[in-house]
């Protein structure tokens, strides 16, 4: 074997331990890049190198009836794996029932296990970093969850008791808005913008695409509208007492306050709860990584 072939080989090789370095080491994907394109060059030198030392052989190489046999060769490959590819689509294509209707699959769960990244190097000062942000999440979401919870309980009915003070609800509603809003901008609004090194982690803890807050505090919205709207009509109606009394009319506005008071404990309290829960369970996963 002379030196250009030599080199050629000693060059694949290299090339080869740059397309892996980056999965070894992803922090230096910039000397991966420049061992491969250094690497590739040197290849085509000696490539170039070989061609003007071997000019007989190549010029056998490009004969005509070469390039013929490689053009039936392409064509016979590609003949054949159509051949053997088509049927096993056909055969795996699933049968279409008519009487189903087309449902969304679901959207998948977020992972509940640690959050740290397997392909990352952490290093002592990183743990340590990466536990105190568990710890401040974890203060976070327990110092709300709490005030929510009780919260629920004092709103949760009697505001439709005949001239019932509707005041106390909705300061009890502010108070839980104000909880909330507390807790999105500790966490997104400081914990995820302060800690740029660790977004990765820090978004797979919290999940911002499950909306476990921001689903509390609209149907937190929703209901301190509702109610608002019931006193406001509370109001009205004892100051027009020379106008007949209509009790469909309060009825349907009950209705319409109950259907915000369930969607706020369906759709609201259920997803923060279960978002809180989750949170708790991957900081716990994440704790135990860090030992």
């Amino acid at each position: 074997m002379d030196t250009p072939l030599f080199l050629t080989f000693f060059l694949f090789a290299v090339q080869t331990a740059a397309g892996v370095a980056p999965m070894r080491w992803p922090e230096h994907k910039w000397l991966a890049g420049v061992i491969f394109w250094v690497s590739g060059a040197f290849a085509l030198v000696c490539l170039a190198w070989w061609t003007t030392s071997n000019r007989e052989t190549v010029m056998a190489i490009f004969e005509p009836r070469n390039f013929i046999a490689f053009g039936l060769l392409v064509a016979v490959v590609a003949f054949g794996y159509q051949q053997i590819q088509t049927p096993k689509s056909v055969e795996e294509a699933p049968p279409v029932k008519p009487t189903q209707s087309a449902v969304p699959a679901a959207p998948t769960q977020p992972a509940l296990g640690s959050v740290l990244i397997p392909a990352k190097y952490y290093s002592s000062g990183d743990k340590e970093r990466i536990s105190e942000l568990l710890f401040s999440a974890s203060v976070a979401i327990n110092r709300a969850l709490p005030k929510v919870q009780a919260g629920l309980t004092q709103i949760a009915g009697g505001w439709d008791k005949p001239n019932e003070d509707i005041a106390p609800y909705l300061a009890t509603i502010r108070d839980m808005q104000a909880s909330i809003g507390e807790l999105h901008t500790a966490l997104f609004g400081k914990l995820i913008p302060d800690n740029t090194n660790y977004n990765s982690e820090l978004n797979a803890l919290l999940q911002p695409n499950d909306w476990g807050i921001e689903k509390m505090q609209i149907a937190l919205n929703e209901y301190h509208n509702a109610l608002t709207v019931f006193r406001d009509y509370q109001g009205v109606f004892h100051q027009q007492t020379s106008l007949p009394y209509d009790p469909s009319k309060r009825d349907n506005l009950v209705k319409l306050v109950t259907l915000a008071r369930d969607n706020m404990v369906l759709n609201g309290d259920n997803n923060f709860r279960n978002w809180a829960g989750r949170c708790k369970l991957r900081i716990e996963e994440t704790q135990k990584a860090l030992r």
